[in-house]
């Protein structure tokens, strides 16, 4: 998995491996521009979401929640749905996305 420059200065990530298989850890940083992962339907994907403080980070379209605090970062352990969508990740509450999983392309 590469990092790469979209438009709107998103850094994008691939996740390789195809459906159901483990991958690497997509790190998020707690600060900074808001990465977009490129996954395939079916992807297993591993996030990391660091915090500086204490944080609630939700994936609200997969209806997951996870905290994260300064020493212990929110771990989601996801296996994407079948059909192409986009997810993002965010602070409870909040408009702030840290993140976006874009299944709705080929990531190849």
């Amino acid at each position: 998995a590469g990092a790469a420059e979209s438009p709107g200065s998103k850094a994008a990530e691939g996740v390789g491996g195809g459906p159901n298989t483990p991958g690497l850890p997509v790190t998020v940083a707690a600060t900074g521009a808001a990465k977009v992962i490129n996954a395939s339907p079916g992807d297993r994907v591993i996030l990391v979401v660091k915090a500086t403080g204490t944080a609630e980070i939700e994936i609200p379209r997969l209806g997951r929640v996870e905290t994260a605090t300064r020493y212990a970062p929110a771990r989601f352990d996801l296996v994407l749905p079948p059909k192409p969508g986009s997810y993002e990740v965010r602070d409870l509450g909040s408009t702030r996305v840290r993140a976006t999983i874009d299944t709705r392309s080929d990531p190849a």
